[in-house]
């Protein structure tokens, strides 16, 4: 019973990777046509799963709850002397869900 545990989480972790992995390319993209303007290029990254019903809380902002888990990308930017922080919510088929800025200044 306990292998199978173990078997069953490893076997998760290894989907949920390649997954998450696999919306890397669409993620940039996304950032960069629903995104905030930037000094610097987007690079978002993976923040994790944000569960269905979870909520992300920013200083500013937040992004959900959803009816199902979505992968949660961070990207910091600025913009002259300011900078900020927004937050994409993709779904397994790494279309956008959600996007909002969750900090600015």
């Amino acid at each position: 019973m306990k292998y199978s545990r173990i078997l069953l989480a490893m076997t998760t972790m290894v989907l949920s990777t390649a997954a998450s992995a696999a919306c890397d390319h669409e993620i940039t993209e996304i950032a960069a046509t629903y995104g905030s303007r930037s000094d610097s290029p987007s690079s978002p990254v993976l923040a994790g799963t944000l569960l269905a019903g979870d909520i992300h809380k920013g200083a500013q902002g937040q992004i959900g709850p959803f009816n199902q888990d979505v992968y949660l990308y961070i990207n910091n930017g600025s913009f002259h002397s300011g900078w900020f922080q927004e937050a994409f919510a993709l779904d397994s088929d790494c279309k956008l869900k959600a996007y909002t800025l969750l900090y600015s200044e």
